[in-house]
């Protein structure tokens, strides 16, 4: 649970670059290891919010391609 400004700041943090990540996948042209080392990051992201509460982070472009 986000409890105090610095719990909020790193939440909006974790947020906002997952969301960057999840768009420069759907609007860059990447091969195969650019797009599997973007994908690790989302998910590194995604575990990191998950592992503190912060929410859900979906990438509408990993979910296509699974």
């Amino acid at each position: 649970m986000v409890n105090t400004f610095n719990e909020s700041a790193i939440a909006t943090y974790l947020k906002t670059t997952g969301e960057e990540l999840c768009e420069q996948l759907g609007t860059q042209d990447l091969d195969e290891t650019g797009r599997a080392r973007l994908e690790g990051k989302v998910e590194a992201y995604r575990q990191m919010m998950e592992r503190f509460e912060l929410g859900e982070l979906e990438c509408e472009h990993i979910k296509k391609k699974i």
